[in-house]
């Protein structure tokens, strides 16, 4: 059994430790990568997740947007054939006022024409009379 230099501990002994220092050492170093590792991990998903937050929201958003322009499209469609209907119901209505009004000429014209003929025929039977 040697002894390592003048310290009194054995060649065997001190191997022995030095190689569990290394050991440790290897596992030290091992476990701060580790460590790092995890930490950029752990920041990257903390980016990602306020990423996916920002995200979520704006497909939200985009969604009821959507929602909101799909349902003005259905008013103005609906609006437009109201419009539509409207504008036929007044042409309708004009067509017939004019129809009323050709008609009401035509009875103002004969009505004309009867008290013109009473108007004759009071004269004529005047003129019998007398």
């Amino acid at each position: 059994m040697g002894l390592f230099s003048s310290s009194g501990v054995p060649i065997a002994d001190y191997d022995k430790l030095k190689e569990a220092n290394e050991t440790l050492q290897n596992n030290n170093t091992a476990l701060h990568h580790r460590i790092e590792e995890l930490e950029n991990e752990l920041h990257s998903n903390a980016k990602q997740s306020i990423k996916s937050t920002a995200d979520s929201l704006m497909e939200m958003q985009n969604e009821h947007l959507r929602l909101n322009l799909v349902d003005i499209q259905g008013n103005m469609a609906e609006s437009v054939s109201a419009s539509k209907q409207s504008l036929s119901n007044t042409t309708s209505l004009v067509e017939s006022i004019s129809d009323i009004s050709k008609k009401t000429n035509n009875v103002v014209a004969t009505l004309d024409g009867l008290n013109e003929l009473s108007n004759t025929s009071m004269h004529t039977v005047h003129g019998l009379a007398e």
